[in-house]
């Protein structure tokens, strides 16, 4: 019996980059077997095969877009399976069936659009368009922070295996702040006339990659402990950078913290994610000169923006809420560790 092999579905997103085949044609595989990977705009997606056989056929060529459901090749079954090669390129959907590498030969060399940067890009023009943005911003004095970050540093790593980083500071701290003004991750359904808040907070952590910006969630985050948010932090952003994050990984967020600061930024101004109605962004985090006490002190500083739709956050409760953030990230102490 000849079974195909199909592209898996990968939650809302039908269109997705074919990668590369794990196996050659003529190996006899299991149901189960990872055979090859899609890439979606967020994961990197395996490619199961769907019964015990041997690979017969491999229709897909690195590069293609495909679609979800899609025949990619076929695995005969029985003992006696044919394993007659067969390579070719499948009909490609999108415009990213050429090698994104590909570029005309003209005064204009162009590169083709990969599926991953076309759906970023119509994201982010669909929030554009259908959203009231707005955005407001605090400093910070870091400097509490990173005085009980130097206490623990080395303890920490000892003991998890990485560094402690400013990053679980501020998400615990936003995420104790959700807890007092949950209206902050709300949504609002004009359609039926709904003003919808969350019971839980789907903690988005930007990373980025070199095909743009990925968001894992970390769901049911307000359940976790500091030095467990720390951790989650650094799982979700080594599935993204090692390409094995699952597309579940991706879904259901309810707020969103990007780091632009890591790059040297200075104050930076976010667009919310698609189905979300805030994010907040750490910038970057260094010595500035301020008054305290009437002198001129050296103080490490940053900045907290928090970008909104003001369909659904008013300025005061924007700013309210950030400036809570910002008290607490400045009288924090050593119990924090302990929470």
């Amino acid at each position: 019996m000849r079974v195909p092999i199909k592209v898996p579905q990968t939650g809302t997103q039908t269109e997705v980059t074919f990668i590369e085949w794990l196996v050659p044609v003529g190996t006899r595989v299991s149901e189960g077997t990872i055979v090859g990977t899609v890439e979606t705009e967020k994961a990197v997606v395996d490619i199961e095969a769907p019964s015990e056989g041997i690979v017969t056929e491999l229709l897909a060529i690195a590069g293609a877009t495909v679609n979800a459901g899609q025949e990619l090749g076929y695995i005969t079954g029985g003992e006696n399976g044919s394993a007659a090669v067969t390579v070719k390129s499948v009909t490609a959907t999108g415009p990213a069936a050429s090698s994104p590498a590909s570029r005309q030969e003209d005064a204009e060399a162009s590169v083709s659009l990969s599926p991953v940067r076309r759906r970023i890009a119509e994201n982010l023009l669909w929030v554009t368009n259908n959203t009231a943005r707005a955005s407001t911003t605090v400093e910070v004095d870091f400097e509490t922070v990173a005085a009980t970050r130097a206490t623990h540093a080395e303890g920490f790593r000892s003991q998890q295996g990485f560094s402690l980083t400013f990053l679980p500071f501020v998400a615990f701290t936003v995420l104790r702040a959700l807890e007092k003004y949950p209206d902050i991750a709300a949504k609002v359904d004009l359609s039926a006339n709904r003003w919808i808040v969350p019971q839980a907070v789907h903690l988005g952590i930007a990373v980025s990659r070199e095909a743009g910006l990925t968001v894992p969630v970390i769901h049911d985050a307000q359940r976790l402990t500091f030095t467990e948010l720390a951790i989650a932090i650094e799982r979700a952003a080594t599935a993204v950078r090692s390409g094995t994050l699952k597309p579940s990984d991706t879904q259901g967020g309810t707020l969103t913290i990007t780091n632009p600061g890591s790059f040297g930024s200075y104050v930076s101004q976010p667009i919310v994610n698609r189905g979300e109605s805030s994010i907040l962004c750490v910038d970057g985090i260094e010595k500035r000169a301020v008054f305290v006490n009437g002198e001129i002190v050296a103080r490490l500083r940053g900045f907290l923006t928090l970008a909104f739709d003001h369909c659904v956050v008013d300025g005061r409760a924007a700013l309210t809420f950030l400036n809570h953030v910002k008290s607490q990230l400045q009288s924090l102490d050593d119990t924090w560790l302990q929470r």
